[in-house]
């Protein structure tokens, strides 16, 4: 009953390691969450491989398998002290994860804090730009709205210009008209005298 009560201990941790690491394939890349992250995950997983290695060494030695009929007292023992082996072996590995947690997230938390920097100066320099692109475009506006108004006033002495050369043109017929009138009246005034 004890050895089944270590096995299925052993089973439910190296299991549990098992389904963190399986987890962590699909998150994405481990750097990308920092110091902390990727050295804990590097010790976790060296404890979940010896905690594995060991419910594989209990598992051969005293579970239910086809095998199990073959396994003789002295292979029994041998499995079972490699996997007393491979527990000795994780107890400290487990005692450094838990001693580097503060440590790591020390870590970690300088990792947030610069990548909150660096995004906050990111967040300025775009504001800056953006301040800027503004800027540039109220002036580009100002620019166009003053060349409309140059193009209105323009087409404004364009209309002006052909009004006054219909006038001109008027003036000069009848300016022509009034030559016309004049010679025909010294024409009659010399004709008279004659």
């Amino acid at each position: 009953a004890t050895v089944a009560a270590v096995s299925g201990a052993s089973s439910a941790s190296a299991a549990g390691f098992g389904a963190r690491r399986g987890a962590s394939g699909t998150d994405p890349p481990e750097m990308d969450k920092g110091p902390a992250f990727s050295h804990l995950l590097r010790q976790n997983d060296q404890l979940a491989k010896r905690l594995n290695a060991a419910h594989k060494h209990l598992s051969r030695a005293f579970g239910p398998g086809r095998d199990a009929q073959y396994m003789t007292s002295a292979l029994r023992i041998k499995s079972g002290a490699q996997a007393l082996k491979c527990v000795q072996e994780a107890v400290p590995i487990g005692d450094a994860l838990l001693a580097n947690w503060d440590a790591a997230w020390g870590l970690q938390l300088r990792h947030l804090t610069r990548g909150k920097e660096r995004a906050e100066r990111d967040l300025e320099r775009a504001r800056a730009q953006t301040e800027l692109a503004l800027e540039e475009a109220e002036a580009a506006h100002l620019e166009t709205e003053a060349y409309r108004v140059e193009m209105d006033a323009n087409v404004d002495r364009i209309e002006r210009a052909r009004a006054v050369a219909g006038e001109l043109k008027a003036l000069e017929a009848r300016a022509a008209d009034a030559e016309a009138r004049a010679e025909k009246h010294q024409q009659k005034l010399a004709n008279a005298d004659a």
